[in-house]
């Protein structure tokens, strides 16, 4: 007897970790990090910290699902913020759970500017988190704009931050997509750093940096 499959919808209580990190005086801005595929949060603050601006609320948090990695010492925890198969071009695990999630932890209208600055699979996630948030400017770094996946008109600004070196998210399609999706946008730039990879190194750190410098 054969069996079939059925894609059913669950509503079932989502908890998760979030990093955050208090200025030592007023806020004057908020900093959403998402972090890239089987990474973390907290580990993204971390490596991010040093270049933030100090007015800043920051929140980073773990993406909903789990994806344990094995290392030599034991078991990793490391987050997904959706599955998206290449080969077929289909979300296994589509995006709404994260964004909900991203909603529910920063709400719709800030009281600041608010920023989501993406890495990876979470620069992928940005602009479209971006609206339901009301941020006001989006760093997608070492990703691309999906641009036939967003509205005609984007009421934020666009960034982005690639590697030439970069062998996993190909620097080319992700410089096409930024000149494709800037004139839809309020403003931005894009930044083509020589000789860098897919990482969160010290040149990428110090573009974000300058971004960050200016208020959106």
């Amino acid at each position: 007897m054969s069996h079939r499959v059925e894609r059913r919808q669950f509503q079932v209580p989502l908890a998760g970790d979030v990093a955050i990190l208090e200025p030592e005086g007023p806020v004057g801005q908020i900093l959403l990090l998402l972090h890239g595929y089987m990474q973390s949060g907290p580990a993204m603050l971390e490596r991010l910290r040093e270049v933030l601006p100090r007015d800043a609320r920051v929140l980073a948090p773990n993406a909903p699902f789990l994806v344990p990695k094995t290392t030599e010492t034991g078991v990793e925890a490391t987050y997904s913020w959706y599955f998206y198969d290449f080969r077929t071009d289909e979300y296994v695990v589509d995006t709404q759970t994260a964004l909900a999630q991203l909603e529910q932890l920063c709400g719709t209208t800030p009281a600041v500017p608010l920023t989501i600055v993406g890495f990876s699979q979470g620069g992928y996630l940005a602009p479209f988190v971006a609206p339901r948030v009301g941020a006001r400017r989006v760093v997608g770094i070492g990703s691309r704009y999906l641009e036939d996946e967003l509205p005609a008109r984007l009421e934020f600004e666009t960034w982005g931050i690639h590697g030439d070196a970069d062998e996993r998210v190909l620097p080319d399609p992700s410089q096409q997509s930024f000149l494709k999706i800037r004139p839809r946008s309020s403003g931005g730039n894009f930044f083509r750093l020589p000789g860098v990879g897919h990482h969160l190194g010290r040149e990428v750190r110090r573009k974000l940096q300058e971004i960050l410098q200016s208020p959106p």
